[in-house]
């Protein structure tokens, strides 16, 4: 059986939190922080994606190349910043014609991030059409002690 927030339940969604889980699993293979899914269903593995975030109050611009700390569920990983892919217009969403160098305060931007760890993979997913960002389609970007940006993912680039 899985229980959520002390309530037995027969399945939970995608990011859903599970405070026990008893499957006809040995227990090593299954412990805090570890991502159960549907073997028919996985739960993409990624190290390259899309997200769309809104920068706080960093130090430094965000530029491209620039290493963050990404803290995701119970993720906390090296990434890169790939690509500025554009400012957002807040009237419509969509992406301005013209690419910043940088990002700085209050900006809302398209970026594409990468993992440091080429070789790494991260469970991930985009955010749902309708509805609240899951645990897997929510980022907070770190550089040090300071949170510069939060934001959804919206697409995953490099996917297995």
């Amino acid at each position: 059986g899985v229980q959520s927030r002390d309530i037995s339940v027969r399945s939970v969604k995608t990011g859903s939190y599970c405070d026990i889980v008893q499957l006809p699993i040995e227990p090593h293979f299954a412990s805090i922080g570890h991502v159960l899914c549907d073997a028919s269903c996985p739960i993409p593995l990624v190290s390259s994606f899309k997200a769309q975030i809104l920068v706080f109050d960093p130090d430094l611009p965000l530029t491209k190349g620039m290493q963050l700390m990404l803290h995701m569920y119970t993720n906390v990983e090296l990434v890169m910043i790939e690509k500025i892919n554009g400012l957002l217009n807040k009237k419509t969403g969509g992406l301005e014609p013209k690419r910043p160098k940088c990002l700085i305060k209050g900006q809302a931007a398209q970026i594409t991030l990468r993992l440091h760890d080429a070789g790494r993979r991260i469970c991930m997913d985009t955010k749902p059409p309708k509805g609240a960002p899951t645990s897997f389609s929510r980022v907070v970007l770190r550089l040090g002690s300071c949170t510069v940006a939060a934001g959804v993912v919206i697409e995953l680039v490099d996917r297995t």
